[in-house]
């Protein structure tokens, strides 16, 4: 523990004062972070994450455990979805702009809780159907390689999702 507390330290993130299971909020953006360590799961009280601007390409699975509700994920080196962040089901915003993500899993779905994605600056080609399942309030799509607007965008709209795009 002593390691993840000096690493915390290190990047500014925490001033050693406190429990680690108290703190709620955690910036570690454009850090140069190639990776998150495994105790990020000893903060039980995690809501807020913040990792954009690293060189991050997967994430630890301890990151499941935590109850965020704020994960933002732009600018890293994630190709795809880690399979991890469809276990957060507490996740309301998500952002994973600019990662070069070619395609979004169905398991998108299982974020119930999920009322802004971010996904612009990707390589996405079509959204599937299953985005539609979660009760989006706001999804950002812009600079993508679609061929044409998803279909989806339809049954999102009527459900009062408002969509950033650009065609």
């Amino acid at each position: 523990m002593e390691a993840f507390e000096n690493f915390l330290i290190k990047h500014n993130a925490w001033n050693g004062e406190g429990s680690l299971s108290g703190i709620t909020r955690l910036d570690l953006s454009y850090k140069d972070l190639r990776r998150l360590p495994n105790e990020i799961s000893l903060l039980t009280s995690l809501k807020s994450l913040k990792l954009n601007g690293n060189d991050l390409s997967c994430l630890p699975d301890e990151i499941g455990k935590l109850p965020l509700e704020t994960l933002l994920l732009g600018d890293n080196f994630l190709r795809k979805v880690p399979r991890v962040v469809f276990q957060i089901t507490s996740l309301k915003v998500l952002d994973l702009n600019d990662n070069g993500i070619r395609k979004l899993s169905h398991d998108i779905a299982l974020l119930k809780n999920l009322e802004t994605l971010y996904i612009s600056y990707n390589k996405l080609m079509f959204l599937n159907s299953s985005i539609a399942k979660i009760d989006l309030l706001q999804l950002t799509v812009w600079d993508n390689c679609f061929e044409k607007v998803p279909k989806v965008f339809e049954t999102l709209k009527k459900k009062g999702c408002e969509i950033w795009h650009s065609f």
